[in-house]
């Protein structure tokens, strides 16, 4: 069996091996094309035809900071500065039937962010994140998508729905890298009355 330590190096491995092409697909979606598209302009204007020196990947990441918005720096820093890592659960995800025959869906998750360093030691920390959440029916078909604040600990969260709704999914395009790398989701129940 693996010990503790060396499973942790394993887990700071993926991160940093896989980190790269996950953050600039989840850097151009949260942050969007057009700031992504500006950024690279920028950088080809500034260096375009010229020698040494030549860009490097930190003169990207200073146009990204450049061109989006300040609430969105954060998720620059977690994807580029940092290695983060999130832990995610669903507690609860029911739903019911309101008169306008629409679908009211109400969900309960935990979240908790964590930083981890060279040797995989995680630290938690504080967090108020954007985080994508799914709303699929019983074929696969996507009901809801939204990127929603999410706090560490307990979230509750409710969402108006045309159809009814079958599961849940956290993050279902992989945006954020979680402890073990896999998607969380749950199936909806049926609200029952009392």
């Amino acid at each position: 069996t693996q010990s503790r330590s060396s499973a942790a190096s394993d887990v700071y491995k993926r991160q940093v091996y896989n980190k790269g092409s996950l953050s600039l697909y989840a850097l151009d979606n949260y942050l969007g094309s057009e700031v992504f598209d500006k950024a690279i302009k920028a950088l080809i204007h500034e260096f375009a035809f010229q020698s040494n020196p030549y860009p490097t990947s930190l003169d990207f990441i200073e146009y990204l900071y450049q061109f989006s918005p300040k609430d969105m720096h954060y998720f620059i820093d977690d994807h580029i500065n940092k290695i983060t890592i999130y832990k995610t659960k669903i507690n609860t995800a029911t739903y019911e039937r309101d008169k306008d025959l629409k679908y009211q869906a109400d969900i309960t998750l935990d979240i908790n962010k964590f930083y981890s360093n060279e040797k995989g030691k995680e630290t938690l920390v504080e967090m108020d994140d954007l985080i994508e959440i799914g709303i699929y029916n019983s074929k696969d078909k996507e009901l809801h998508l939204e990127k929603v604040k999410l706090t560490k600990g307990e979230n509750k969260l409710s969402f108006k729905l045309k159809r009814k709704p079958k599961y849940i999914v956290i993050d279902p395009y992989y945006h954020i890298i979680t402890k073990d790398f896999e998607i969380v989701q749950k199936e909806f129940s049926k609200l029952t009355k009392e």
